[in-house]
């Protein structure tokens, strides 16, 4: 598919994961997957959560308590930013400001059609604001689908070590949002059209 970096955009955005993590669902070829973003960390069994895809099609994690949708804002010089117009589209579709703000990087999903729905929708709804955030577009195509989901809570996407249970989530930090030069991903040069053999 089109190229995930897209090098118009600002220092540490070049990254647009509604490129490819809507994808995924048709990528994997196991009955239950489980999708990790690269700067998580598993820090206890995770079966409880492959238990509950028997009841469930998707699960999703939310972020920090508190972290709601309409409290979104953009500080100062941070590593990340919203858009305030996508905040507020989402509200409206949502129909609630207050629900907690999901987050892309741990998800377990069924397969099946449900599930199927959801990333097809979640790569249209990304495509409305193409911004280098997925995430709104995730919840705005899980509440559109008919899909049956849990809110997992933050101990299983914690962005704090001692906040975290099951999964440690660096959200981003160090490295892995990053346009400094790191050692290049086997593959990758082929895959960005850079060069390659046939």
């Amino acid at each position: 598919g089109e190229d995930p970096f897209d090098a118009s955009k600002g220092h540490n955005f070049h990254f647009m994961a509604g490129r490819v993590k809507p994808a995924l669902a048709e990528l994997s070829p196991f009955e239950r997957s489980l999708y990790l973003d690269v700067d998580t960390e598993i820090l206890r069994d995770l079966e409880p959560a492959i238990e509950l895809l028997e009841k469930w099609d998707m699960l999703v994690t939310t972020h920090v308590a508190g972290h709601i949708v309409s409290r979104l804002y953009n500080r100062r010089n941070a590593g990340w930013y919203h858009s305030r117009r996508e905040r507020r589209v989402t509200i409206s579709e949502w129909g609630d400001g207050d629900a907690p703000f999901l987050n892309s990087g741990v998800v377990f999903w069924r397969v099946g059609a449900p599930a199927r729905e959801v990333f097809s929708g979640w790569g249209a709804e990304w495509k409305r604001f193409a911004q280098w955030d997925e995430q709104l577009a995730l919840m705005r195509s899980l509440r559109k689908s008919s899909a049956r989901y849990l809110e997992l809570p933050a101990a299983w996407n914690a962005p704090h070590r001692e906040e975290a249970v099951y999964i440690f989530h660096n959200y981003g930090r160090g490295v892995a949002r990053s346009d400094a030069e790191v050692p290049p991903i086997p593959g990758r040069e082929l895959f960005r059209g850079i060069g390659g053999t046939s």
